[in-house]
């Protein structure tokens, strides 16, 4: 688990430089990091662990999701059954897909994921980057 939690990192940084240098690209993705828990009897998903979190984890996952919700990266590690994984897999593609519950000004509420998915955040900051680049018409 050591360089499973800096991936979605690594991925966001990546995609969120391409599109600053305004390279074209005909989707995005966005990816986040959890980490599966158990007390016995149930268990419960972790959105962005700590490092203590992640270590007492049953398991941890990093999952990546395409602009259209379809699933691009999944790299896991530790015990879990099919049924844990897709239950981290549906809380991954909630957080990074779901435009549901979204109030439309994402603001700095933790890149999105209290107002809305992170590809709302990404939305979000392509739209601010249009704005500012095209400000020098006014």
């Amino acid at each position: 688990t050591q360089n499973l939690p800096i991936l979605p990192t690594l991925l966001q940084t990546a995609i969120l430089a391409l599109l600053s240098a305004s390279i074209p690209l005909s989707m995005t993705l966005t990816s986040t990091f959890l980490a599966l828990t158990s007390d016995g009897s149930s268990r419960s998903v972790i959105v962005n662990p700590t490092l203590l979190e992640s270590q007492a984890a049953s398991s941890v996952h990093v999952m990546a999701f395409t602009s259209h919700g379809d699933l691009l990266v999944a790299e896991s590690e530790g015990d879990f059954t099919l049924q844990d994984w897709e239950a981290v897999h549906d809380a991954a593609k909630a957080i990074c897909c779901d435009d549901s519950n979204t109030s439309g000004d994402m603001g700095d509420e933790g890149m999105g994921e209290k107002n809305g998915s992170l590809m709302m955040f990404v939305k979000s900051t392509l739209e601010d980057k249009i704005e500012s680049d095209l400000h020098w018409k006014d």
